[in-house]
């Protein structure tokens, strides 16, 4: 009976060099699905308090990105 293989790095993970090409991967959409998470944690039988908290997280995650990715400091 033979030994099983065992597994290689290059098995689990793409590596390739080409760029991230996923369809339907955005900013908008991880900041949506952070939201999601976070509303639905925090207010899960609130329908109007989950929309506001998806909403406002997904607003607070792009511009804290925006701001990084700026390095602005000004208001």
């Amino acid at each position: 009976m033979s030994q099983p293989n065992e597994p290689k790095f290059e098995d689990d993970f793409d590596c390739d060099t080409e760029p991230f090409e996923q369809e339907g991967v955005s900013l908008a959409n991880i900041a949506i699905t952070k939201g999601h998470a976070y509303a639905n944690a925090l207010a899960p039988n609130s329908r109007v308090l989950y929309g506001d908290m998806k909403d406002a997280y997904k607003e607070g995650f792009l511009q804290g990105f925006a701001h990084r990715m700026g390095g602005g400091h000004g208001g």
